[in-house]
């Protein structure tokens, strides 16, 4: 028997491709976290994506509603937009979570 999902979870999966070297460097990180100070991937990745939403804002990643249909924002687009941005702002390292 398979574990019970909960009804509150959302499941996203990531697919990382192990000849790009981006990928290679993301999965290294993932697989070898430091258990002292994130205590699960899950709780890594939910703190990188957090971390871009409060220093890029929200409306950076989201498409309004108005404009939704037939809109597709391809990732590439959305990489090039983070690059411009954080070459004019230092960034800041995620610290050890309390």
């Amino acid at each position: 028997m398979m574990g019970r999902r909960l009804e509150y979870e959302v499941k996203t999966s990531v697919r990382l491709n192990m000849s790009n070297p981006q990928h290679v460097k993301i999965n290294d990180v993932i697989q070898n976290l430091d258990p002292k100070i994130f205590k699960s991937k899950n709780q890594f990745i939910i703190d990188a994506i957090q971390f871009y939403i409060d220093n890029y804002g929200k409306e950076t990643f989201v498409i309004k509603k108005k404009e939704k249909r037939g809109l597709n924002i391809s990732g590439q687009k959305i990489l090039m937009t983070l690059r411009k941005k954080s070459l004019k702002q230092q960034p800041m390292r995620l610290g050890k979570r309390s």
